[in-house]
């Protein structure tokens, strides 16, 4: 029975726009799946009272006729796109690496999934990016890939939680010592 090594660490840090994130980061043998989670509940909290006290107000406002239908009209097209825009928040975003297979990149968000596949081959390298995002400079982590046309990608990572540099020079650590591991592996 061969014995499976794990280690778990856990941190709060925060994001580029100051919200508090959790890193996972979850080793077992030659696998490795990086977490980060932005916490929705306040956020969904606080969006419920603000939309109940809107659909209320409008609803008495209808009944005793204190405002026309326009105004009505317009703030539940309001509430209608604050929903949407709520629905498609991003609650977590991770990377599970596979030595040997390649990375899966993860983005849940409160209504679905999106799921990127990238084959360890095609992965060149594996760097943190400055970008100018919303008129800030930020840091993103970054996979470099080659394509089978040989056309090269910039696939950014966790680019909807924006963790800090501090957390990305982490996830950093840990995923160019797998690549590392893989090119080592591929040479011997």
């Amino acid at each position: 029975m061969v014995k499976i090594k794990k280690k778990e660490k856990t941190a709060i840090f925060k994001s580029a726009f100051g919200t508090n994130i959790k890193l996972d980061i979850l080793i077992k043998d030659s696998i490795l799946k990086i977490t980060v989670l932005r916490s929705v509940q306040s956020e969904i909290c606080k969006r419920g009272i603000i939309l109940g006290i809107l659909v209320v107000w409008s609803l008495l406002s209808l009944v005793l006729n204190i405002f026309n239908t326009k105004l009505i009209t317009a703030i539940i097209i309001g509430i209608f796109l604050d929903l949407c825009r709520l629905c498609t928040s991003i609650k977590e975003e991770s990377i599970l690496t596979i030595r040997g297979l390649g990375f899966q990149v993860t983005t849940k968000y409160i209504i679905g999934v999106k799921t990127i596949f990238i084959p360890e081959e095609q992965v060149q390298n594996i760097f943190i990016n400055e970008v100018i995002f919303r008129n800030r400079v930020i840091y993103v982590l970054s996979l470099l890939t080659k394509d089978t046309i040989n056309r090269e990608n910039l696939i950014p990572l966790f680019f909807e939680t924006l963790p800090r540099l501090a957390s990305l020079k982490i996830i950093y650590k840990h995923l160019k010592a797998i690549q590392e591991q893989n090119v080592n592996r591929q040479m011997n």
